[in-house]
């Protein structure tokens, strides 16, 4: 696409600064900290290429952070929904120590959605891990530690059986 653009553009254009824009591009294909010298060459030689590379649009601090925040409710609600699934369903058929009992109840603990919100849990820091992500890894565990507050204040694993 680059030589397509070039060879249009005709002797107007310095192929030494050409060259140098096209290069910084080449290193930096994203466009990203892309120099002002760059920026500059396309700019003045009129390199129509060069200057749509470098116009593209880019995320500011704000929206990147809208972002991580968009990507950690969600993954709040992935928990959350996770836990309550796992609590309601049981595939595990795992059942933790007594925590109240009385007269004519008990009441137990079942870690099945707990145990499963862990996996993802897990899953998603390593898939971060491996594409070297780890900067994400703060917030995923924020929502993963609000997601089990919130499950275990809205009392989801906790069994009430009467006993007759």
């Amino acid at each position: 696409m680059i030589a397509t653009e070039l060879s249009t553009l005709g002797p107007t254009l310095q192929e030494t600064d050409v060259r140098a824009s096209v290069q910084s591009l080449a290193s930096n294909p994203k466009g990203l900290n892309v120099s002002i010298v760059a920026r500059e060459n396309a700019v003045t030689t009129g390199c129509a290429a060069c200057s749509i590379l470098l116009s593209r649009r880019r995320f500011t601090g704000s929206q990147t952070s809208m972002k991580k925040i968009l990507f950690t409710i969600l993954q709040f609600l992935l928990f959350l929904i996770v836990f309550a699934v796992g609590s309601f369903l049981r595939p595990f058929h795992l059942r933790w120590g007594v925590t109240v009992t009385s007269g004519n109840a008990t009441r137990f603990f079942v870690p099945d959605g707990l145990l499963l919100t862990l996996g993802v849990f897990l899953v998603i820091v390593v898939l971060q891990a491996l594409r070297k992500r780890l900067c994400n890894t703060t917030w995923t565990v924020i929502a993963f530690l609000a997601a089990v507050a919130a499950g275990y204040a809205l009392r989801l694993g906790f069994i009430t059986r009467d006993i007759f």
